[in-house]
């Protein structure tokens, strides 16, 4: 697990998304954002799953996330963005395009 990724307490449905993100559960990040669970719930870094998911290159989710509204340029704790931790160019590409600074 990165530092990015420490959970957050308590468990809930923001939890379930940022471990269905950190784990690369695609289908289950879908199906939680389309039950209307927070797109930009945040772990006890400040750290939302936008940014988790652009810092593990995880491209099916990080397209899900900002197709629900994910925020571009939010910051964690530590002033990281999705597009500061971009692990491809492909992946920073999609964040510029929807707006990511």
């Amino acid at each position: 697990m990165s530092p990015l990724s420490t959970p957050a307490a308590p468990a809930n449905k923001g939890q379930a998304l940022i471990d269905a993100t950190v784990n690369g559960d695609a289908a289950t990040v879908q199906a939680l954002l389309d039950q209307g669970v927070n797109v930009d719930g945040p772990n006890n870094e400040g750290t939302i799953p936008l940014i988790l998911a652009s810092y593990d290159g995880r491209e099916e989710i990080l397209e899900a996330l900002l197709k629900h509204g994910g925020h571009v340029n939010h910051q964690n704790k530590e002033g990281k963005t999705a597009l500061s931790v971009a692990k491809t160019e492909r992946i920073a590409k999609l964040l510029k395009a929807a707006g990511a600074k």
